[in-house]
């Protein structure tokens, strides 16, 4: 009679508790995939969400990687470099953005390495028409940079000399003592 009732106990204990097990189981795995959906649509909208900004990230400056308050030119300027020079230019950081040196599609770009000189053609300002790039030195390469009159002159160590012709003298000073500040961080480096 013992085994009898300790198999009929067995039965019955098994006859609730495979179901209920199963019924664990099942919801067990359903929330698993609801977890992993949610998941991925938070993933998929950070990425969404990235792509439709209202605004292109923010500039960083200088060697350090420097806060200053939201520019938008400046902004899209390091958005362009991505893709200026075959990319060479990614992840440079700017010092300074000047738009409209002698004429309003001149835009005078530096980055802690380098100095670009491009022309912005097409509709849009100064950042988003195509772009030509008319002149880029390495800030190592540079010498002397001075402010004369409304112009800026640059000389190279290899020992060749341009000027870039600005809107005022005011405007020349500014950009020749950034681009002095930067030319010597660049060589310190």
């Amino acid at each position: 009679m013992s085994g009898l009732a300790e198999g009929t106990v067995r039965g019955l204990v098994g006859v609730v508790a495979a179901p209920v097990g199963g019924v664990v189981t099942c919801v067990t795995r359903v929330l698993q995939g609801v977890e992993g959906t949610l998941q991925s649509r938070d993933i998929s909208e950070a990425r969404r969400e990235e792509s439709e900004r209202s605004r292109p990230r923010r500039a960083t400056y200088g060697a350090r990687g420097e806060l200053r308050p939201y520019s938008e030119l400046d902004a899209l300027w390091v958005a362009r470099l991505r893709t200026l020079q075959g990319g060479t230019l990614a992840g440079a950081r700017l010092v300074i953005v000047e738009a409209g040196l002698r004429e309003p599609s001149v835009t005078l770009v530096v980055t802690t390495a380098h100095l670009l000189v491009v022309r912005v053609v097409g509709p849009g300002g100064a950042a988003i028409g195509d772009v030509t790039v008319e002149s880029i030195l390495q800030l190592r390469d540079i010498s002397v940079v001075e402010a004369r009159g409304d112009v800026i002159l640059i000389a190279t160590l290899a020992g060749g000399e341009s000027g870039l012709k600005c809107k005022s003298r005011e405007q020349a000073a500014l950009i020749a003592e950034a681009l002095g500040g930067a030319v010597v961080a660049a060589q310190q480096q």
